[in-house]
């Protein structure tokens, strides 16, 4: 990263990352930076603890575990396993989540049910595992790799995994296992066409040594996929005898027969995946071989953007950000051309050619009240961006500080580093404050001491702030998925679901091993938490927008029940970037993302959680957009007195023009403020707006999935001269177009509007336009142009399953005004208990949401 000053021309090259070569003999999924030391450990169990651990290792030598002796077992065996975990001894990643099966309510009621069967068989081969690393450390070899990049996404490479034997032998029966990680590689290995991609192939040091391709079915993580059995490669010694000390080589993208390789995927990461396992077939137990992170790196530059405080003081120095990314978001490697940082017509900096990436341009001064938007030009103009805007006041009591509460590495199920997690959200996506909240569901203690450290280490006051935190993960009948944010991470215990299974324990939890002034708890939605059961004394805020979707309907759920509690968003990414989400090949990835946005006098961890503790601050889908409002003088996440009178004021300053602003009142939108509309008579654009509902469809359910809206449109009476999708997020899933005369599009929607515009000439009232899809809820519908001369727009419901999905046809203007001010008085009953938000909608598809407004009444806080 470099750092200018306005108008400096200096920076520093950039400095070429080396390959490296990498041994990992520990558990989890950590940068080698976090690795611990090797294994052949001193006694580790306090006598208590190891007198329990040595009755359980024979009474499962005895007998196996089933529903009748469990009971007796999983306790120690859970202690046992975060005591060997603290070691830095590996353990397979499913076993804490399968404690969790076992444990869970469902589980105790049903002991004996055969679904448990294979939970208490897996327990089995866990405690063979653990003793036989217990009695010879050295049975077991280290995996290493003799170059794990920097590779460039959607490369073709060869990546190879060398495990050395170990004290235990290889013989006949004995085998590795290879597999993907869900959220990493998104091509499947292969083992047909030598000639073809992604062709994976196994040799020893031994040529007498001969393996056969088979597959075994895996599920979990660690197969590629959550649930369901998944067949993965599977190589099975079936002649000769590997000594220790021989090694084994699993290569990935083998080159030799001609195949391009094994592609990599399209995100930047410290920690690209792909597990090796080791069968044992004499002690029937699959070893998890320590994983080896892989780093990819982003492209050439294609894009730019920029990032400054969203609010500022007169006069104040401030830093601007200019970050160089690739096509797909990533940081970009190459190509770095020169840069023209204006204001206006005013230049704040040059920035020469070849430079870093990341370029801190320092001493940036406005002396004028204000919004302002920075434009950021390559030499030869054809790469543009801009930052975000800056609000600059007289003496602002309050800043906007920008945050993710909601995020996930290759701890879980994802990919990336700790390390990598947090130096993103820093220099990447230039974060004020972070939580890595990693799901409990695959976490054991050393996991939890790992994001402890990594949360103190990256904390920096003034600059950087790191909460501790982790996921409470159950399903929807359970209570749902929740964030557990911590004030501070010093003496903090998780509120694990292995121990506190269902909602209620988990609220009773929290006040059992916490101060509740010190912890936020956090429902989310796509997994929704039990808005019926909500104790706002710890939940402040709820998650309403995700990379997952657009869920406001959970938060006017919870404001239904009479919680007061305020909105925010959250990305869950999985791949490492919080608070820019890449752009992925996947579909899933077709929404912004999340964002907190929250009100505080300073940026200290203290005066940032005391903030969120008073619900002082806001939601957004990913973009920085500046919403500051009052409702009677009272700020947003406040009662205020109870009043006939109710005057609603707001200020927006959005990162891209402002589309309409929307007051909702007891969850009804009362008041629409929209900068599109256009008459008729002077309309020279047409808009489609597709939406569709994410309502669960009863309290025990997830939230209603995606929708996809795949067709063409017809234009009578007028000429299309262009079509586009504006609201687009992903280029490589979405799309819209002409294609030979007609309008085509593709688009995916989940709790907000995605559209449609079309550029058009010769509008006429007996014009018409004809919208067919195919897909999901097939139709063909035709609007008359002439029902659009009155209101300006036509709706038609296109229902679904249980749902009333729309398409709206309107005339439109798209505005260019990025900040707007509303007041608005309510002249409707008043009652107390009233509550109001504010909606923002941008024209890219950036949307704000205010948190709520209570008028009298009292508080359902308990």
């Amino acid at each position: 990263m470099s750092r200018l000053g306005p108008l400096t021309a200096a920076l520093a090259v950039t400095t070429a990352l080396g390959a490296g070569v990498l041994a990992i003999t520990q558990s989890g999924p950590f940068a080698p930076a976090e690795a611990s030391a090797s294994l052949g450990l001193p006694e580790y169990l306090a006598p208590e603890l190891r007198a329990k651990v040595e009755r359980l290792k024979a009474d499962v030598a005895a007998a196996p575990t089933s529903g009748t002796n469990v009971e007796d077992r999983i306790w120690v065996f859970w202690d046992w396993v975060n005591a060997y975990a603290l070691q830095g001894w590996p353990i397979h990643p499913e076993l804490t989540s399968t404690v969790s099966r076992i444990t869970q309510p469902a589980g105790v009621a049903g002991r004996t049910s055969p679904r448990l069967q294979p939970s208490y068989e897996a327990v089995d081969m866990w405690v063979r595992e653990m003793s036989l690393r217990e009695e010879n450390p050295k049975a077991i070899g280290p995996l290493t790799s003799p170059h794990v990049g920097p590779f460039e996404i959607f490369s073709y490479q060869t990546l190879e995994q060398v495990y050395t034997v170990g004290e235990r032998p290889l013989v006949p029966g004995d085998g590795f296992l290879v597999a993907t990680r869900m959220y990493g590689a998104l091509y499947d290995l292969q083992r047909d066409d030598p000639k073809a991609d992604n062709y994976l192939s196994i040799r020893s040091s031994n040529p007498q040594v001969k393996f056969a391709n088979e597959t075994l079915q895996v599920s979990g993580m660690f197969s590629g996929q959550l649930g369901g059995n998944n067949p993965r490669p599977f190589f099975r010694i079936t002649e000769g005898t590997l000594a220790p000390g021989d090694t084994v080589t699993i290569v990935m993208g083998d080159k030799a027969a001609g195949s391009k390789g094994l592609k990599m995927p399209g995100t930047q990461s410290t920690g690209l995946r792909y597990r090796v396992w080791l069968q044992l077939a004499e002690e029937n137990i699959l070893f998890d071989l320590p994983e080896i992170p892989f780093e990819t790196v982003g492209a050439t530059t294609a894009g730019v953007r920029g990032f400054v405080p969203s609010i500022a003081a007169r006069g104040e120095p401030f830093t601007l950000a200019v970050r160089a990314e690739d096509a797909y978001r990533n940081r970009a490697t190459s190509g770095m051309p020169a840069w023209t940082v204006r204001l206006g017509d005013t230049v704040i900096a040059e920035i020469p050619a070849g430079g870093e990436a990341i370029t801190e341009i320092e001493g940036v001064t406005l002396s004028e009240p204000g919004a302002y938007q920075f434009d950021i030009v390559s030499a030869d103009g054809k790469i543009r961006g801009k930052t975000n805007a800056v609000l600059v006041e007289d003496a602002p009591a309050s800043r906007i500080y920008w945050g993710e509460t909601h995020g996930h590495s290759g701890f879980a199920e994802g990919m990336g580093t700790v390390d990598g997690y947090y130096t993103f959200g820093r220099d990447d996506a230039r974060l004020d404050f972070l939580t890595m909240s990693e799901h409990d569901l695959w976490m054991d203690d050393y996991e939890w001491e790992q994001l402890r450290a990594a949360t103190k280490r990256y904390y920096e006051d003034g600059k950087y702030i790191t909460f501790l935190g982790h996921e409470w993960t159950v399903s929807a009948d359970d209570g749902g998925h929740h964030n557990i944010l911590f004030r501070t991470p010093d003496g903090r215990k998780r509120v694990a679901r292995q121990v506190y299974p269902t909602k209620a324990e988990m609220q009773a939890g929290v006040r059992e091993l916490h101060d509740p002034n010190d912890v936020v708890v956090i429902p989310h939605a796509h997994n929704p938490g039990n808005w019926w059961n909500s104790d706002t004394e710890i939940e402040r805020f709820v998650e309403i927008v995700s990379n997952h979707g657009t869920f406001e309907w959970l938060g006017r759920a919870f404001l239904a029940e009479g919680a007061q509690i305020g909105f925010l968003g959250g990305s869950d990414d999985h791949i490492g970037h919080p608070g820019l989400r890449p752009v992925r090949e996947s579909p899933g990835s077709d929404n912004f993302g999340g964002l907190a946005a929250i009100y505080a006098p300073e940026k200290t961890g203290d005066a940032i959680f005391d903030s969120i503790r008073a619900r002082s601050g806001y939601a957004t889908n990913g973009m920085r957009i500046v919403l500051r409002a009052n409702l009677n003088g009272s700020s947003m996440g406040e009662r205020a007195a109870s009043a006939e009178a109710r005057t609603l004021e707001a200020h927006v300053v959005g990162s891209a023009p402002i589309e309409e602003i929307v007051i909702v009142k007891n969850g009804r939108e009362v008041k629409t403020f929209d900068y599109t509309a256009a008459p008729f008579a002077q309309a020279r654009q047409l808009e489609l707006r597709f939406w569709s509902d994410t309502d669960a469809p009863d309290r025990e359910s997830t939230s209603r999935s995606w929708r996809r809206w795949a067709g063409t449109v017809a234009l009578e009476g007028a000429r299309v001269s262009a079509a586009y999708a504006p609201k687009n997020e992903n280029v490589l899933t979405e799309s819209a177009g002409l294609e030979d005369g007609a309008v085509a599009f593709s688009l995916r929607t989940r709790g907000a509007y995605k559209g449609v515009v079309m550029d058009v000439d010769g509008l006429t009232q007996a014009g018409k336009v004809t919208v067919t899809t195919r897909g999901q809820g097939n139709f063909t519908h035709t609007f008359n142009l002439a029902d659009l001369v009155e209101d300006g727009e036509e709706t038609f419901v296109s229902p679904i399953d249980d749902y009333k999905d729309t398409v709206t046809l309107r005339t439109i203007a798209l505005p260019s005004a990025i900040e707007q001010r509303i007041s608005w008085t309510d002249d409707g009953t008043a009652r107390d208990g009233d509550v109001y938000f504010i909606r923002v909608l941008q024209t890219d598809g950036g949307i704000a949401w205010s948190s709520p407004f209570w008028v009298g009444g009292t508080s359902a806080e308990r």
